[in-house]
């Protein structure tokens, strides 16, 4: 039950930093 939804976000996080480059990432945090 946990792997299974830690594998995802996990995988989903890592697949939208690297789309992205992490620089809308960066946006989010600072406001």
């Amino acid at each position: 039950m946990d792997p299974h939804k830690r594998s995802a976000t996990i995988e989903v996080m890592s697949a939208d930093e690297a789309i992205q480059g992490g620089g809308r990432f960066a946006t989010d945090t600072d406001g």
